[in-house]
């Protein structure tokens, strides 16, 4: 299992159990269900810049 790093976040893959690597269904609907939860989450909010200087 790879352990994320702390810093900006990365795109472009997934860790999941290697169990699940025998069982790709497992996989594909637990990647739906992620994508609906996030889906129904408001838009982030940009934050406000520092106008000084």
């Amino acid at each position: 299992m790879q352990i994320p790093k702390p810093g900006p976040a990365t795109g472009g893959y997934l860790v999941a159990p290697a169990a699940w690597r025998d069982e790709p269904e497992l996989l594909s609907e637990w990647i739906g269900l992620a994508l609906a939860q996030v889906s129904a989450l408001p838009p982030k909010q940009s934050k406000a810049r520092n106008k000084g200087s």
